[in-house]
Order: C-alpha cells, then structure tokens, then sequence
C-alpha cells in the first residue's frame, strides 16, 4: 500500500457558489471541476480544496460547517483498504465508487476521531501528480 499524496482537504459551505466565488474570483485559485451541483474541487497550489454543499454533509452524516476531513491518493483503493484494515483501522465507510466509477472513496478516522479518506480517481484533471 502506497499513500502518494494528501490529495484534497474537504470543507462544508452553507452557499457552494459564494464559496466557489470567493476563492476563485477574490482568491484567485482555479476551478478544476464540478461533480454535479454539489461538489467542486479547487486548485490551492498542487492540493485541492474539496468545496461540499452542506446538504451533501448532512446526509453523509459529515460534519456540517468547515473542516471536514483529509483526503490521501492512493493508486490501489482496494489495496491499501485490505493494508490499513490488516493494521486494526476500522472503516465506516468501505471502498465504494463515485462519480460513475471515475472516483472511489473510503473513510476511517485517526485515533483522535479526525476522519481520512482514501481517495482514487481515473480523472486527470481530479489526480495529484505522483511523486
């Protein structure tokens, strides 16, 4: 199991377009997609900012206001869930596929209760470069 990279830190915005508005236009940071209405990843300089519409928190039972977690990449999503799961780290979240398949996502948390997600993407414009 090979973590690359922190790939995305993801925050919870009560007003997605105010969000993605401020730091695109106020911050200058690029847009570097959408998923759907309620998700769009941010450039902040070789990392993304995750923007979530707080509905999307709440019936992830996410927190619902700022930090909501840290996103690792991972080239082998199943791999590196069989790796962590044989060390004793509990998921909530198994492997599970996003965005037709294009994303695949698991969350566990640290042991002081931050949640991680292991994060895979088949999108270029969405991966982190490997280092």
């Amino acid at each position: 199991m090979t973590i690359h990279s922190l790939h995305h830190v993801a925050i919870v915005t009560p007003d997605l377009e105010r969000a993605v508005s401020f730091y695109t236009q106020t911050l200058g940071m690029k847009l570097i997609a959408r998923v759907g209405e309620t998700i769009a990843f941010i450039d902040i300089g070789g990392t993304r900012l995750e923007l979530l519409a707080k509905d999307v928190a709440e019936a992830q039972s996410e927190p619902t206001q700022g930090l909501v977690h840290l996103a690792w990449q991972v080239s082998d999503i199943q791999g590196a869930y069989e790796a962590l799961a044989a060390k004793g780290v509990q998921f909530h979240v198994t492997p599970r596929p996003a965005l037709d398949g294009q994303i695949w996502v698991a969350f566990f948390k640290d042991p002081d209760g931050n949640i991680l997600e292991l994060f895979y993407t088949s999108k270029p414009e969405l991966a982190a470069p490997v280092a």
